[in-house]
C-alpha cells in the first residue's frame, strides 16, 4: 500500500513539474496565453489541442468576463458561443494558447486536435472588419486558423518550425509571445517557413 501511495505521489509531482502542466487548453484566466481584450497580436505555429464545446466557450466567457475582460463583447454568453469559436494550440513546451475565430471560419474549415496549424491575427487589406457594431467587437477579439498539415503527416509538418512568431517579422518569441526567444530562428510571416 505504501509504495502505491509512494508512486501515486510520484505521478503526481512529474505531472506537476512537466510542461504540460500548464494550464488546460480552455482554463483562460489562469494562463492558457489568450490576449486579454483584443485577438492575440502574434502568429502561433503548433497543433490543434482542442476545440472548445458548447459548454467550454460558455464557461470561458462567463470566466473572462468575471475576471473583468472583454468588456466590448456583448454579456450575452449564448451570443459569443454563436459568434466565436475558442480553439486551442499547444507548442512543445507544453504551453497551451487558445484564439478565437469566427464560427463562419469553424464551420467552413474545420479544425481536428493533432491538426497542425497557424494562427494569425486579422491583416492584410483583403479583411475588412464588419460595420455593426456587435459583429466588429467579436472581428476586434477573433483571428484566423489555417491548417498547414492534418493529422500524422510528418513530412508535411518538418517543413514548418512551432512556435510563437511576432506578426511583422517573424521574429521568434518565447512561448509566452512577451520576449524574443534567445537563439530563436525566424520564419517568413506569410508562407510559416523558415528563413
Amino acid at each position: 500500500m505504501g509504495c502505491r501511495a509512494s508512486a501515486a505521489a510520484l505521478l503526481l509531482i512529474a505531472s506537476l513539474a512537466s510542461p504540460l502542466a500548464h494550464a488546460s487548453a480552455f482554463d483562460c484566466p489562469q494562463r492558457c496565453g489568450i490576449a486579454q481584450e483584443g485577438a492575440y497580436p502574434h502568429l502561433i505555429v503548433g497543433r490543434v489541442d482542442g476545440v472548445a464545446s458548447a459548454e467550454q466557450s460558455a464557461a470561458l466567457f462567463q470566466a473572462m468576463r468575471k475576471a473583468g475582460h472583454w468588456k466590448a463583447l456583448p454579456a450575452d454568453p449564448e451570443a459569443f458561443r454563436q459568434a466565436v469559436q475558442p480553439v486551442s494550440i499547444r507548442l512543445p513546451s507544453g504551453r497551451p494558447h487558445t484564439v478565437l475565430i469566427t464560427q463562419k471560419e469553424a464551420q467552413a474549415a474545420p479544425l481536428k486536435a493533432g491538426d497542425f496549424v497557424r494562427y494569425a491575427p486579422h491583416r492584410g487589406v483583403n479583411e475588412k472588419p464588419p460595420t455593426q457594431a456587435d459583429e466588429l467587437a467579436y472581428w476586434l477579439t477573433t483571428g484566423c486558423v489555417a491548417v498547414l498539415c492534418r493529422g500524422a503527416d510528418q513530412a508535411c509538418v518538418g517543413a514548418y518550425r512551432e512556435g510563437v512568431y511576432r506578426a511583422s517579422d517573424g521574429v521568434q518569441l518565447r512561448s509566452d509571445g512577451h520576449t524574443q526567444a534567445r537563439g530563436g530562428a525566424p520564419i517568413d510571416p506569410y508562407s510559416m517557413r523558415p528563413r
